[in-house]
Order: structure tokens, then C-alpha cells, then sequence
């Protein structure tokens, strides 16, 4: 084996003498070795090549597979879950993280968006027709959700600004807190919340169907109006089911991730820009109470608003149709 430099002046003296043999015998070597160096210069550059690669190509695929099948369905996934779903046991998770990135995949923070599969939209897409057809009485229909209120203000806003100046926004030190609420309005504009303490469970949401149906049976008539609600679990279980169905109370046939068909959504943005415009809270108590004072302003004063949004049902089934169920901008 030739060292580098023994290989230059070899490489050095062919260049001046200009024959092989007569390099060959000054160094004491054959003259087709010192063809070879000579003609192999390019070789001296090669970087050594690293150890083989425990991913091979079969779990490349599987990497891939796996990574792309969690994109379609808007879930998360790390390194960990591609060691055990791979069958990548034997492996480092280093050794995959860096195996992840060579093969094209960045780790990178999720835009929040509708993730729909062929089913959910092919849902969406039934009932939208069959609400146009049937001419459904959304002046009967009362909306509902959940919401959570952080003391810090919302998880995204923005504002504007100088050009090319970045505005930091304070946060507060122990994490803050939150105030989780229960809704629902009703068709007239008027908005009904209640603090939920606690994680909803089924009884606390019993709790609260019982305080709110009372009021909806007074205002229309027992069964003679539409309740709707999403399809969290808290919603659908069995003691649920059995005492709506014990009231006689109609419920909504609600597509599965459809937030943007409710309307309530939308009051809850009106509320989030009541109580957040150039303020941040110190408890949940104050967050409470500026909550409640904005949802008396909306039953209130924003009748005209709330009107309009049910009279845009007909306008969102539509564009829901011609976006073959697909997700909707509101």
C-alpha cells in the first residue's frame, strides 16, 4: 500500500520523465503500478465509505408507508411510533431520525386544518343534499358545542404592524389557565353558556341538557324543534341517548368533523374578539365574567348577525356540494 505522498512524487516524476519504466526502476516498483497511480489520480479524492446503513430499502418503504398513511389521516406521529409500528425494535431511534430525514421528511410544526377521509366527506356530501332537498327548518334548529377560553388570549391571532417588525406576544409564566364552556344558540340570537368545572363527562353533560331542554320545551314546543350536537363521545353515550330519547328530543343527524357547518364556531370568534381586544387575564374568574358580559352583548345587540348566520345555511350546504364534501371556508 502507497502512502499519499509517495503517490505524488511518483505521480511527480512521471510527469517530467514521461515514461513508466524508468519511473518503475527509480522507485523500485513495476511499471504497470506506476500506470496505475498515475492514471488513477481521482481516486486519492474518494471519501471512504461509511459503515452499510441498518435501514435497508425494504424498511425505507415501510418508513415512508407509514409516515404518509398518518399525514392522509391528520394524525401525529414521531420516531417512537415508527420504531414500533415498523418493527424497527433493533434499531436506535437516533439511527431512524436521521434515517427519516435522508430519505426526505422534515419535523416541522402542524398547520391546523379539516382532515377529511373518503368516507366523512361522502357523509357531509349525503346530508347537505338531503337538508337542500327537505328544505331543512334551521329557524328550529339550536347549535351547540364546547370551547376552551385561555387567560393568555387565543392559540393564534395576529395584528398589524410596522413592516419588518416582529411582535412578541408576553406569556404567562406558570402556563395560565383556562376556562372550558358549553353553548348553545338559539334561533332568535339568544346565546346560553355554561362553565364546565372539570373534565364533560356524561353526567355533567346530563346535568346540563336537563337545565337547558326545560327552556327549549317552553320556547317551541316539546319535540317541535331540532337539537344539534357533534359526535363526542360525551354526546353519544348510552345514558344520553336513552334520556334524549325519554324527552322526546330531535337530534340533528350530525356529520363527523364538520365544524365548519356549525354556527356556533362563528360565535364563538364573535366572543374570542370581544374579550381578547387588547387584554390579557389574571384568573379564571375575570376570564369568566368578561365571557358572560360578551355573550349578553351578542344575545343583545348582534341579532342581525346571528340571523345571518343561520340564513347562510342554505349558502355553506351548497358550497359543500360543489366541494364534493370537502371543507368549507367560515
Amino acid at each position: 500500500m502507497f502512502s499519499k505522498d509517495l503517490r505524488e512524487k511518483i505521480r511527480e516524476a512521471y510527469s517530467r520523465l514521461k515514461n513508466y519504466r524508468q519511473v518503475g526502476r527509480n522507485f523500485g516498483i513495476s511499471h504497470q503500478t506506476v500506470k496505475y497511480i498515475v492514471e488513477n489520480h481521482d481516486n486519492d479524492n474518494k471519501k471512504k465509505r461509511g459503515p452499510k446503513s441498518k435501514v435497508n430499502r425494504h424498511y425505507e418503504t415501510a418508513i415512508k408507508r407509514e409516515i404518509r398513511k398518518a399525514n392522509a389521516e391528520g394524525r401525529k406521529i414521531s420516531s417512537k411510533d415508527i420504531q414500533e409500528n415498523c418493527d424497527l425494535g433493533h434499531i436506535s431511534d437516533r439511527t431512524i431520525r436521521r434515517t427519516i430525514a435522508r430519505i426526505g421528511f422534515k419535523y416541522n410544526k402542524v398547520k391546523q386544518s379539516l382532515v377529511l377521509t373518503k368516507n366523512h366527506r361522502l357523509r357531509r356530501l349525503e346530508l347537505a343534499k338531503r337538508w337542500l332537498e327537505e328544505s331543512h327548518p334551521w329557524n328550529l334548529t339550536c347549535f351547540t358545542d364546547e370551547k376552551k377560553f385561555n387567560l393568555d388570549g387565543p392559540d393564534n391571532w395576529a395584528t398589524w404592524m410596522d413592516e419588518g417588525r416582529k411582535i412578541y406576544r408576553n406569556k404567562r409564566q406558570l402556563g395560565g389557565g383556562s376556562v372550558m364552556v358549553w353553548g348553545i344558540l338559539f334561533p332568535d340570537g339568544y346565546l346560553h353558556l355554561e362553565k364546565i368545572e372539570g373534565i364533560l363527562n356524561a353526567d355533567k353533560y346530563l346535568e346540563l341538557l336537563a337545565k337547558i331542554i326545560p327552556k327549549l320545551d317552553r320556547e317551541f314546543g316539546r319535540g317541535e324543534y331540532y337539537f344539534q350536537q357533534d359526535n363526542a363521545s360525551v354526546h353519544t353515550a348510552k345514558k344520553v341517548k336513552d334520556y334524549i330519547e325519554t324527552e322526546g328530543i330531535k337530534v340533528l343527524d350530525w356529520p363527523a368533523r364538520s365544524p365548519d357547518l356549525n354556527i356556533i364556531e362563528n360565535i364563538w370568534k364573535m366572543i374570542s374578539d370581544i374579550i381578547y381586544a387588547g387584554r390579557q387575564f389574571q384568573n379564571k374568574h375575570e376570564l369568566w365574567a368578561a365571557i358572560r358580559d360578551a355573550s349578553e352583548d351578542i344575545s343583545e345587540n348582534k341579532k342581525v348577525q346571528t340571523g345571518n348566520l343561520y340564513r347562510d345555511m342554505t349558502k355553506r350546504l351548497v358550497e359543500v356540494i360543489q366541494a364534493k364534501g370537502g371543507p368549507i371556508k367560515r
